[in-house]
């Protein structure tokens, strides 16, 4: 386990590395039919167990606790299985690439007092497999590394072209810091400077490098650089040696095998343009490249772009009929999703009003590939259904927007332009937002903030900015509330800046109870981050109720902003102007 405080921009690596007790480990498992079932301390014990009986430990007993957890961390790490938090709780699951390993070796698994040179399965192609296509980072060992986006073993392997051998020093030192693969030749000029410094400095700086916190785990404590070089042993295409470093010192190298140098060639050059994915923080997209032995190459985005002025809604589909991705496309927007390069995928794009499929194409994915939506596309695959489309609000007129504002406002939940949307999610996936209060509250921002967007293209405003946000299914999500949180909307005109606060509560005590504090807490805090600015704040709801003015306006009064409160319809109809002058004079007599 990695220390919470160490420097993370360095490679991880589990501290076990044993290829017999990986293959035992899984053979527990599998003969307990333990995967997908709940992971938890007595299954651990079992396994435990099942490699005392099978005489996979050095000392023939069962291992401590803390050894089986770093034994589950290696099979682990090189993708043979996976403890799956999506579910909850916890799922023990095995890869495809972990029922190969298996398959490969279960015959060789013989019963032994303990774990023997001689009867001990010392290394797979499995391992070679696995290791060639890992990649730091990874979802699995986010939380001890970050900042590294390499593919070590291949890293290694370019590295040892070159220098013909690694040292367990140097692994630690220099190989475990390379964070880019554009980085190679540097380390390299590095590792060979640091061999041509005489001895007694060269021990001098690795004993300082060992006092250091990432010293101590990768170089002196149960070193992790020699873990790291167990893990590229069990490949089989190594071998190991020791070099002199100075009178007292010997340490351990690795290098590549005389008959494995052809492979090592084909791997490289196979490689040589795959580019390293970052995989953040999804553990099932990096399970179903890493743990499918099938996948030499890491997900590759495929761009989605819509040239036209109507919302549609996208699915993407594997060769199984699995829907991989979904969204709602924005009118001259884009969107990516992963994909694995020459895999078969179908897109399928529906239109939002009536939910009729007008366009399906199948395609094989190549790297960086681009969708591009446009009318002749939509127009020659159009299938039947209304010929109308959903047009997006970003692309409604002023008027249009006016007027889906106060449908808006005066509806219980949304307008019915918005509701068929939202039927769309309900009948496609099955996510109801259609009485979701929080996502009506976003809506009334978003709607405002398009049109006080329109005014600022049109030179009537000079800025707006929303701090709420259009998120999954282009969906709005509101500005951060409470009373640390900021204002939904901020406009400036000249050198005035407008806070505006908005909701859709129109009861009384309901209004005041979410409103009276928060409100004026926005437009104070506002005003603090930007005290040489002149702040005046707006409160805007469907109806405006004078005992909630007069309390967000008796806090304000004493921190001398001027606010107005008005009701959405008489907002609107101050915004609709056609000058600054004409807007500034409209709004300003709001506030006399």
């Amino acid at each position: 386990m990695a220390s919470k405080n160490r420097d993370k921009e360095v490679w991880f690596v589990p501290k076990r590395a044993n290829v017999h007790q990986m293959i035992a480990l899984l053979h527990g498992i599998i003969k307990r039919n333990y995967d997908g079932t709940t992971w938890n301390t007595s299954k651990q014990d079992t396994l435990n167990l099942e490699l005392k009986n099978l005489g996979a430990t050095k000392s023939g007993n069962k291992i401590a606790p803390q050894g089986m957890r770093t034994l589950l961390a290696s099979v682990h790490y090189l993708g043979f299985v996976y403890l799956d938090n999506t579910t909850t709780p916890t799922t023990l699951r095995v890869t495809k690439a972990g029922y190969v390993f298996y398959a490969t070796h279960k015959e060789e698994l013989k019963t032994m007092d303990k774990l023997t040179k001689g009867l001990t399965i010392d290394c797979s192609e499995s391992i070679l497999s696995q290791m060639s296509k890992l990649q730091i980072t990874n979802p699995i060992i986010l939380p001890h590394c970050e900042n590294v986006y390499v593919f070590p073993f291949r890293v290694t392997l370019h590295m040892l072209k070159r220098l013909n051998y690694l040292d367990m020093e140097e692994i630690a030192m220099f190989v475990f810091r390379t964070r880019d693969m554009s980085e190679i030749e540097y380390k390299i000029s590095e590792i060979v400077n640091f061999r041509n410094l005489d001895f007694e400095y060269r021990a001098k700086l690795v004993d300082q490098y060992k006092k250091t916190d990432i010293g101590n785990l990768t170089l002196k404590k149960a070193p992790s650089a020699g873990y790291f070089m167990a893990f590229c042993m069990g490949t089989g295409i190594f071998t190991r040696s020791e070099i002199t470093t100075n009178a007292r010192n010997k340490v351990g190298t690795i290098s590549i095998k005389d008959n494995s140098n052809e492979w090592v060639n084909a791997l490289l050059e196979f490689h040589k343009d795959t580019k390293v994915f970052d995989f953040e923080d999804d553990l099932i997209l990096w399970i179903n490249y890493f743990g499918n032995p099938e996948r030499p190459f890491p997900p590759t985005l495929l761009t989605i772009s819509n040239g036209i002025e109507n919302e549609l809604y996208i699915e993407i589909l594997d060769n199984q009929d699995n829907i991989i991705d979904t969204t709602i496309l924005n009118a001259n927007d884009k969107c990516t999703t992963p994909v694995f390069e020459n895999e078969l995928y179908v897109i399928n794009i529906y239109n939002i009003t009536d939910g009729t499929l007008i366009f399906s194409k199948k395609f094989t994915a190549i790297k960086f590939q681009k969708i591009k939506i446009d009318t002749q596309l939509i127009s020659k695959s159009a299938i039947g259904g209304s010929k109308e489309f959903f047009l997006s609000y970003s692309t409604l007129e002023t008027e249009q927007l006016i007027e889906e504002i106060l449908e808006h406002s005066a509806s219980k939940n949304f307008s019915e332009k918005m509701h068929v949307k939202l039927r769309l999610l309900a009948t496609k996936l099955g996510i109801d937002k259609t009485k979701d209060k929080s996502l009506r509250g976003a809506q009334y921002e978003y709607l405002f903030y398009l049109l006080l967007s329109q005014l600022k293209r049109r030179k009537i405003i000079d800025e707006v900015i929303w701090n709420g946000k259009l998120g999954t299914y282009n969906l709005p999500s509101q500005a951060p509330g409470g009373k640390t949180g900021t204002p939904d909307i901020i406009f400036i005109v000249n050198d005035v800046r407008y806070v505006l606060e908005l909701t859709t509560i129109k009861g009384k005590s309901m209004q005041f109870q979410a409103e009276g504090s928060s409100v004026p807490d926005h437009i104070k805090l506002y005003q603090e981050k930007y005290p040489n600015v002149t702040v005046k704040g707006i409160f805007c709801a469907p109806l405006i109720h004078d005992r909630v003015h007069a309390v967000i306006n008796s806090i304000l009064i004493q921190e001398k902003i001027p606010l107005i409160s008005i009701a959405d319809e008489e907002l609107l109809d101050v915004l609709n102007s056609n000058t600054k002058e004409e807007l500034i004079e409209k709004l300003e007599s709001k506030f006399l």
